[in-house]
């Protein structure tokens, strides 16, 4: 079996510098992905349900994330020789509190979807059924629900199709996703002047 893929994006970025120590890319990321099968290895692509019915197969893919926004920002802190704020301190204040940045990276994504299966295939492929989808019904609920002991997903939105009938589930759902990405670092550097030439570095990520 041969599978294709779509994919459509809008990207804008946002970069400034300032004179203060202070610089930021803002990068965010509008996309729809499409495809028939999960993977671009042949090796680990899932198996169509229908063979002879590749167009069942299309439905938003796997690693679709329609929205992503990228933060990352340097700002060298205002202390030490050179700077607004103790820039008359002698070597030993400056040593320590002057030539520090800090530097967060920031990325925030929406959740990729999800897809539902039911035991059994009248094909007898080796590939899971896939359930009727229930119209009318939302499909997830708020993330949120966990902390309150609640369902996510909501189970009568879906049907078993019955043993000798295939789902109309597509083979991923849009409207089905996991939970919101977040991915948050920062880092603290820290330079030393060792003579008038040599610059050292000290970095801690988080």
């Amino acid at each position: 079996d041969s599978g294709s893929a779509l994919y459509n994006a809008a990207q804008i970025q946002l970069q400034k510098r300032y004179t203060n120590g202070l610089s930021f890319l803002v990068s965010y990321t509008l996309s729809h992905m499409q495809s028939n099968t999960n993977s671009g290895f042949t090796s680990f692509a899932s198996s169509s349900l229908n063979k002879d019915n590749q167009k069942s197969e299309w439905s938003v893919d796997n690693n679709d994330q329609p929205n992503i926004i990228t933060i990352a920002a340097t700002y060298e802190l205002p202390f030490g020789k050179g700077k607004a704020f103790l820039h008359n301190a002698n070597a030993l204040t400056n040593a320590l509190v002057g030539g520090w940045q800090i530097s967060p990276l920031l990325t925030y994504a929406e959740g990729s979807p999800l897809q539902v299966n039911v035991a059994g295939n009248p094909l007898g492929n080796g590939t899971a059924n896939r359930p009727n989808v229930v119209a009318g019904q939302t499909l997830a609920y708020s993330y949120l629900n966990v902390y309150k002991g609640l369902p996510v997903l909501n189970a009568a939105a879906f049907s078993d199709p019955g043993q000798w009938a295939i789902g109309n589930e597509p083979r991923y759902m849009s409207g089905m996703r996991g939970p919101f990405q977040y991915n948050e670092n920062i880092a603290a550097a820290k330079s030393f002047m060792i003579g008038e030439h040599v610059r050292l570095k000290i970095e801690m990520e988080y």
